[in-house]
């Protein structure tokens, strides 16, 4: 379709496996969902950024340079560490490496 009706920019992400800290949900919830739509048409606007995921995994497959994480995940360096959008490999997981 054209209408911008085939895809979205929200999503939700699974993590599952052996080392992985279940029972929980990360990342931020929009205070108001209308409020978060407001100017964005009828698309959520999304408040975890797929490097947000990601560079938590890569850091569990043993990426740990900060520069090695930037090149898994391009986009990371527009996020600031600390500010609940990306998360380090124990917010996701029990174990440190797989």
């Amino acid at each position: 379709g054209n209408l911008g009706t085939d895809h979205g920019w929200a999503g939700h992400y699974f993590v599952t496996g052996g080392g992985v800290d279940g029972g929980k949900i990360v990342g931020k919830y929009p205070r108001s969902l209308w409020r978060n739509m407001l100017g964005h048409g009828r698309r959520p606007v999304p408040t975890t950024p797929w490097e947000g995921v990601w560079s938590s995994v890569a850091e569990w497959l043993g990426v740990t340079a900060l520069e090695d994480l930037n090149s898994v995940c391009p986009n990371r360096p527009k996020f600031v560490d600390g500010d609940d959008m990306i998360f380090d490999a124990s917010t996701l997981f029990n174990a440190t490496t797989p």
